[in-house]
């Protein structure tokens, strides 16, 4: 995990580096210039993606991709002044940040980076090297730099290799990205809270079922219950396809209209021993324990043809039809070791998730997925 913490017997260092960030110079009312459509538009639907985020690691792999994407970069990094380990103890799944974000408790490591140009700036191959940025480049390229700013201070940096020149040249191409960089502590800050409100709660307030904290959690412990009594124990996804955009003010109570129909008829097909719970947006999660692989691909069958091409009425006079695409994963005795890993039930739940995306397998059966393969994080 490419991560560093303060040991709990030192004291915190507070950030304070007096590096002020380079603002844009204050226009005039009249004047004008030109930016790229380009940068505009896509600024903007990066901005909309990440203030949508309710989970910090979600959040860091989106600004990172978001990034690389936006500016053509071959390599994205993202350094953060985490003193306490607050940010770095929230991310649960390293898989998508591992080599790209890295949590420091020094602030000396990023206020060298602005020691002598606090703004908006591009640094040679070797220079970066120097200073430990992008090591993971087998071949270091042109970095451009862009100071993270928090009530005046610097307290994060990203860097991007070999971006497309064009779109940096113009003092107005970079006053856009400096106004969404400038925004990405607060998203942060924001993702931070909501992820740490979701995990004091246990229920979902819509369909009132165990949320995917809740869940997991419970797989935790069915885990631990079925490695001492060498049985196995499965999780099941189950993604209704065509509600993942009713997401807006006048959508959203249709959405979770739905959902508590579709709550009512999944319950009707599970055993009373399955947990069912609400695993994303759009998704539920069952887990099934004491259960061999063939009946747990039978009960996600069931639930799946119970609903697939189903008509749910919307309330307004109207129905929703329903896709399905399900998936599950079976852990069985043999797998297990013996200490279970850190997170297993979290991957457990991602693994089945992903493979029931709509996106992936719109018609599909249902899918059996693998065990994942945990390394240290």
């Amino acid at each position: 995990m490419n991560s560093s913490h303060t040991p709990k017997s030192s004291p915190i260092e507070e950030i304070d580096i007096g590096l002020p960030l380079e603002a844009p110079i204050p226009a005039g009312v009249r004047e004008t210039c030109d930016v790229s459509r380009y940068l505009l538009q896509e600024t903007r639907k990066l901005e909309l993606q990440l203030i949508r985020v309710q989970r910090v690691e979600t959040m860091l792999a989106d600004a990172v991709t978001g990034f690389r994407r936006l500016l053509g970069c071959s390599e994205v990094e993202l350094w953060l002044h985490d003193p306490i380990g607050r940010l770095s103890g929230m991310v649960h799944d390293w898989s998508s940040l591992y080599g790209m974000v890295r949590f420091t408790a020094d602030s000396t490591e990023i206020a060298s980076l602005y020691s002598e140009s606090p703004g908006i700036h591009s640094i040679e191959g070797y220079l970066a090297e120097g200073y430990g940025v992008l090591e993971a480049q087998s071949e270091k390229l042109e970095v451009f730099m862009l100071p993270l700013l928090e009530s005046g201070v610097v307290v994060g940096s990203l860097h991007c290799a070999d971006p497309r020149a064009q779109l940096l040249e113009s003092t107005a191409n970079r006053d856009l990205l400096h106004g969404l960089v400038e925004m990405i502590p607060l998203y942060l800050e924001r993702a931070a809270n909501s992820q740490q409100s979701a995990e004091l709660m246990l229920l979902d307030p819509v369909t009132h079922l165990p949320n995917r904290i809740s869940l997991e959690r419970e797989l935790e412990r069915e885990l631990g219950r079925a490695r001492r009594s060498n049985r196995p124990v499965s999780a099941v996804a189950i993604t209704l396809c065509g509600i993942e955009d009713m997401d807006n003010l006048s959508q959203r109570h249709i959405r979770d209209g739905v959902l508590r129909k579709v709550t009512a008829k999944l319950a009707g097909t599970l055993r009373t021993t399955d947990v069912l719970g609400r695993l994303a947006d759009n998704a539920f999660g069952v887990i099934v324990a004491e259960a061999p692989p063939e009946r747990v691909a039978d009960i996600a069958s069931r639930s799946q043809s119970e609903l697939d091409g189903a008509m749910v009425d919307n309330d307004l006079g109207g129905v929703v039809e329903l896709k399905v695409s399900a998936s599950y994963v079976v852990w069985a005795p043999d797998e297990m070791p013996a200490a279970l890993p850190d997170g297993l039930a979290h991957h457990l739940f991602e693994a089945v998730l992903s493979s029931a995306d709509c996106a992936l397998y719109p018609d599909a059966p249902v899918v059996r997925v693998e065990v994942p393969e945990l390394g240290s994080n």
